[in-house]
């Protein structure tokens, strides 16, 4: 158990209620595999580079550090991404279907390296990616959640999420994306989730919108091609309710 946080074994929060239709083909995974993670850095807050901080700004304790660290879904479970995640994390995504969104598939150096970022993540901030599996089987189908990132001289919290290939179309990104949706806006009470794809992948755009989220621009970083920013404010959070 992390410091601040409540036991692996607490009571679940159950999200995502609102209507849902299916994701189309691809929306297995977002793009935060292009723009590695790199949140184990210390920055300044003035970096301007796009770059994830280490900590809250002002060095104010996250709001995640006292929330629950379990979701529930009406089809799915998830709990926190742990080390164990390794092997089945590279797997997916040496899987073709995601490999091919995300710049190639991964070596195992660079899965540990994923995976001891996300857990370092939730140490400092109390919140992160899940691993979500499925109520009826068991069996774990991929992973969504947030992640805190500085991006363009602004503090943002980003949804990621990748799926099995095989599970999609069956709604599981949707389902998961509106969980850690209404988790950021509903517990943590974030003023806006940002999420990030390359425009040749439709079905994680549409796994975006169906989690409300609607787009914002385009940005270059580092080199083409440009991804597409996609924003939820709080505001519109509340009035889609």
């Amino acid at each position: 158990m992390h410091a601040g946080a409540v036991p692996d074994d607490a009571r679940p929060v159950r999200l995502g209620g609102r209507n849902m239709s299916r994701p189309t083909r691809g929306a297995g995974v977002t793009r935060e595999d292009l723009w590695p993670d790199t949140s184990r850095r210390a920055l300044p807050q003035s970096s301007g580079d796009g770059l994830a901080l280490d900590a809250p700004p002002g060095g104010a304790q996250s709001p995640g550090m006292n929330a629950p660290r379990r979701l529930e879904t009406v089809r799915l479970t998830a709990r926190p991404i742990s080390l164990d995640d390794v092997a089945q994390l590279q797997a997916l995504h040496r899987a073709e279907a995601v490999a091919e969104h995300i710049g190639g598939s991964w070596t195992l150096d660079r899965s540990e390296q994923f995976v001891r970022g996300a857990v370092e993540h939730w140490q400092r901030m109390g919140y992160g990616q899940w691993m979500f599996s499925e109520k009826a089987t068991g069996r774990t189908v991929g992973r969504s959640g947030l992640r805190h990132y500085y991006l363009d001289s602004r503090d943002e919290i980003e949804l990621l999420y990748a799926f099995e290939p095989d599970v999609w179309g069956r709604g599981y990104g949707t389902e998961a994306a509106v969980a850690v949706v209404d988790f950021a806006f509903g517990t943590l009470g974030v003023e806006s989730v940002v999420s990030f794809t390359l425009p040749d992948n439709p079905g994680s755009l549409r796994v975006m919108e169906k989690a409300g989220l609607t787009f914002e621009k385009e940005m270059i970083r580092l080199e083409p091609p440009a991804f597409l920013v996609y924003r939820l404010t709080h505001e519109d959070w509340e009035a889609a309710r």
